[in-house]
């Protein structure tokens, strides 16, 4: 091979992982129009079976079934025989509705594969969108589920559906809520309590994805249908307290304070939020000394403390800590105080 020859290898290959790259962060925002384009040009510079898959996957989130299935034979037609290809056809499978082959393509992987938690995550969600609930609950009771957010909320849902549609007395959420999350993988006996929990669990999980996509009404109605189910959880409480103000009801966020909370620190943070949106600085500043200053909230609560006490250095330096601690929790948060400054400023310039 030639030094031309070489170079020209090197630079499809750093232009494939560019486009891998880039695919799988467009995939993981959702954004399966730009995820496509990208596996596209990874198909004419590298044959890739795994990428078939996605590819699939993507045009099937896109309602294009009859492409997403031809790509899926693409697949079939490369013969995968490694656990990890054979389970990425499978989501692909259940994305498309098509149970049967994906629950078989799951069992085959996991006998090359048997700890391999994402197919038997993927096996249990067939057999409960298949109507196979006995057997999905026996297989769940020796199972560590996958991680993956899609495959959990889904089999959240199918298992949300099932019991509620059971003829039972209403679920408690107290004390065996915290016991469940104690012992994430109790006996069977324990079931319903277990359930309880997972459901609380991807209500939770259902208002932060909604807050990440920008539908902070949607959000907060998830945690309101919440609360009702577990009035006494502080987390809820704290949790939509602060959505309630990024709504500007700090009124509605105060009903939320409950005075036997006081122990905990973060009953101080969401205390100097709501007083500082209501312009009760004095009082701000005494709940902030209580609240714990390894978050990234208490430290975007502190920049706006010192933003309405006109300390703009201070705001700003409080406002970094904050970013740097958790980016995704106070970025938007952030940006909406410096948008806000900013029309002020102009409203001020023009008179207003």
């Amino acid at each position: 091979m030639t030094g031309n020859e070489q170079g020209m290898k090197f630079l499809r290959e750093l232009l494939a992982e560019w486009h891998l790259g880039r695919a799988m962060s467009k995939f993981k925002a959702d954004d399966y129009e730009r995820a496509l384009s990208h596996i596209d040009c990874l198909l004419k510079l590298r044959d890739d079976i795994r990428l078939y898959a996605y590819k699939a996957m993507a045009l099937a989130r896109l309602n294009r079934s009859e492409d997403a299935i031809e790509a899926l034979n693409e697949c079939c037609k490369r013969f995968p025989t490694d656990a990890s290809t054979l389970v990425l056809i499978a989501r692909a499978c259940v994305e498309l509705g098509m149970l049967e082959r994906a629950k078989s393509l799951c069992e085959e992987a996991l006998k090359l594969s048997p700890n391999n938690m994402v197919a038997k995550s993927l096996l249990i969600l067939t057999m409960l969108e298949s109507g196979e609930t006995k057997e999905a609950l026996t297989m769940l009771r020796d199972v560590h589920l996958s991680d993956d957010p899609l495959i959990m909320a889904r089999i959240l849902v199918a298992l949300e559906d099932y019991f509620m549609s059971q003829p039972r007395r209403a679920p408690s959420y107290k004390d065996e809520i915290k016991e469940a999350l104690s012992k994430p993988y109790p006996s069977f006996k324990s079931y319903h309590k277990f359930i309880n929990w997972m459901i609380v669990a991807f209500n939770m999980w259902r208002a932060m994805r909604m807050l990440s996509r920008q539908k902070l009404t949607e959000a907060i109605k998830t945690l309101i249908k919440l609360l009702h189910l577990k009035p006494d959880d502080f987390n809820i409480r704290f949790m939509l307290g602060m959505l309630l103000l990024d709504a500007k009801m700090p009124e509605l966020a105060s009903s939320l304070l409950r005075d036997k909370d006081e122990q905990n620190t973060d009953y101080h943070l969401l205390k100097s939020a709501i007083h500082i949106h209501l312009g009760e600085l004095e009082e701000a500043k005494k709940e902030l000394e209580l609240s714990d200053k390894t978050l990234s909230l208490t430290h975007y609560c502190i920049g706006l403390y010192e933003l309405r006490s006109q300390r703009r250095d201070k705001a700003v330096a409080a406002f970094s800590k904050a970013y740097e601690l958790d980016p995704s929790l106070v970025r938007e948060r952030i940006l909406e105080v410096a948008r806000s400054i900013e029309k002020a400023l102009v409203e001020q310039a023009m008179g207003g």
